[in-house]
């Protein structure tokens, strides 16, 4: 035969169940502890923007300077093109 609750078993019951749950206070420390995690995973990300900015910027410089040098580069092989063709007779 199944035992009977009694409302004192069910206040116990609920005590305990209540005694087992987090408090304002534990969960206020918990999320400290989880905002003071975001704080140190937002500052290191921060710090890798910062340097893929600086990476971007010289990339950016590598690429002009490249440029540059390749418009200069062909611009060259065209005048040299032109004297070979005058050279030969080409038009």
């Amino acid at each position: 035969m199944a035992k009977k609750t009694t409302l004192d078993d069910l206040a116990r019951m609920m005590k305990k169940g209540f005694d087992e749950t987090a408090s304002k206070k534990d969960m206020a420390s918990g999320f400290k502890e989880v905002d003071e995690q975001f704080n140190v995973v937002d500052k290191r990300l921060n710090e890798v923007n910062e340097r893929l900015d600086k990476i971007e910027k010289r990339v950016a410089r590598m690429d002009a300077a490249i440029f540059v040098d390749h418009k200069r580069r062909i611009q060259k092989l065209e005048a040299d093109v032109e004297l070979l063709k005058d050279v030969a007779g080409i038009k």
